[in-house]
């Protein structure tokens, strides 16, 4: 899905490429959108909001790329606009988003359904799952329940969601009746 084009939004392709060190004040700005809600709840002006996100920006940049130094960290491209990022890391036996974040402008226009169906069909061919951690207050658990994930555990804090193709639920049939041996 690296470099991959969709159908546009705006008229224009869907694109990813992968992030460069210009991109960093759009992902903070991603970031701090995923955030907005959250912060509506303190009672934090915003220059300590600022240093809250910032602090929280670079651990989870820092967390990311310690935990998938293999992952694919992109951005998410209508046209020319940066519209989001994507964090994928493919790894023996599964594909894992491990972000995928739009602008608050950018979403509820489907294109976060598109770049997951697009992981799927990934997953698919390579008959592997897509899994999923989603931090158990966020309202996108039925974003992945309504394009066919389930939810695999529950830490408290976080939630696993997994996808996996009809062809991996297949029930096999019952192994042959084995002869019993004398003892």
């Amino acid at each position: 899905m690296n470099n991959a084009t969709m159908p546009p939004t705006t008229g224009q392709a869907i694109t990813l490429r992968p992030e460069g060190p210009e991109d960093e004040g759009f992902l903070f700005a991603v970031y701090a959108d995923s955030r907005e809600e959250e912060m509506k709840l303190t009672s934090w002006n915003e220059a300590e909001r600022r240093v809250f996100l910032e602090f929280q920006f670079k651990a989870q940049r820092l967390g990311y790329r310690g935990m998938y130094p293999e992952a694919a960290f992109l951005i998410v491209m209508d046209g020319t606009e940066r519209v989001g990022r994507l964090v994928v890391n493919r790894a023996s036996g599964e594909i894992r988003v491990v972000d995928i974040a739009l602008r608050a402008a950018c979403q509820r226009r489907g294109l976060g359904s598109r770049l997951l169906k697009e992981l799927m069909a990934e997953a698919r061919q390579a008959r592997h799952p897509l899994r999923v951690s989603v931090f158990n207050g966020n309202t996108t658990r039925q974003f992945y329940a309504r394009l066919g994930f389930v939810q695999t555990s529950d830490t408290g804090a976080y939630s696993q969601w997994e996808w996996r193709s009809e062809a991996d639920f297949k029930i096999l049939p019952a192994p042959a009746a084995t002869a019993s041996l004398p003892s």
